[in-house]
């Protein structure tokens, strides 16, 4: 003799159930994406202060061989190492970064300091007015001129 049990309730999930696991999905993705978005900050940072570094080593070390930039402007130099730029005295060689776009560019001037008139440019991660700092304290005391001493009587 079989015995065969009867219900009258449907398989599956309940309401309750399937609300209990969005509410949890929703808890989840509300730890989560603030996270992400952090991340995701960080990394253009990071990205910037590795484009600052390339910047102020390719512009030293263009000037160190002698290449010239037809402009004193930050904005401008880096344009030209975009285009890329020769140092006569080791011919052949090229001084060039990777294409920019216009917010990486600028991304990355955050963090390079540029003294025209001693012609440095240094990289700081703590951002461009410490790297100006930096080449203030780099750049040497001017050098009194000597005293004559007292002037002879006539």
């Amino acid at each position: 003799m079989k015995h065969e049990l009867k219900t009258d309730r449907a398989t599956g999930f309940s309401l309750v159930e399937m609300l209990v696991v969005i509410a949890v999905i929703g808890i989840i993705a509300a730890i989560a994406v603030p996270s992400i978005g952090a991340i995701s900050s960080q990394a253009n940072t990071n990205k910037a202060k590795r484009n600052a570094q390339t910047i102020a080593s390719i512009y030293n070390a263009s000037r160190s061989v002698g290449a010239e930039y037809a402009s004193s402007e930050l904005n401008d130099i880096i344009d030209e190492m975009v285009a890329g730029k020769e140092g006569p005295e080791l011919a052949g060689t090229e001084f060039r970064i990777s294409s920019l776009s216009d917010d990486e560019k600028m991304a990355a001037m955050q963090y390079v300091g540029y003294n025209a008139a001693a012609d440095l440019m240094a990289y700081s991660s703590e951002g461009g007015l410490a790297a100006a700092e930096e080449l203030e304290a780099q750049q040497p005391e001017p050098v009194p001129a000597p005293d004559p001493g007292p002037a002879p009587e006539p």
